[in-house]
């Protein structure tokens, strides 16, 4: 069987356990659907390493847990070994944190392991309030 199918089946003989809650299985199809959501739209606008782009990961409807209602989450699939200018401008948020991870978790069963990051204390921001983080390529001093 399909290993996407053989998911979604273990996935509905759970959410319809008896003695399962209304709440529990509503609580239940919301986060399967948020996952379902999330992951398409990873799949099908943020899947080209050679064109990145930021795409939500958790929001009010895409949810993996532990999330931190404080924070905006987005990931950018890329590739080892290519180069990568991010740029932007800092605003008002009270953090701001770029980290490089090896994956998330369900890319390889791992949440994935931190390769680099930079954050509000590292982040050189210039007086008009924007920054450029350069992303793989040669060390940098």
């Amino acid at each position: 069987m399909n290993p996407i199918l053989a998911a979604a089946t273990d996935l509905e003989a759970q959410l319809i356990t008896p003695g399962l809650s209304a709440e529990d299985r509503e609580a239940g199809l919301r986060y399967v659907a948020g996952l379902t959501r999330w992951a398409t739209e990873r799949a099908l606008v943020g899947s080209d390493p050679q064109v990145p782009c930021f795409v939500r990961c958790m929001d009010t409807v895409s949810k993996w847990g532990l999330e931190n209602p404080d924070n905006v989450y987005r990931s950018a699939r890329i590739e080892p070994g290519a180069e990568y200018l991010i740029t932007g401008r800092r605003g008002t948020c009270a953090d701001l944190a770029i980290e490089v991870l090896t994956g998330l978790a369900g890319d390889d069963g791992t949440t994935g392991r931190g390769i680099s990051s930079i954050d509000t204390d590292t982040l050189r921001v210039e007086p008009d309030g924007t920054y450029r983080i350069q992303v793989g390529g040669p060390a940098r001093g």
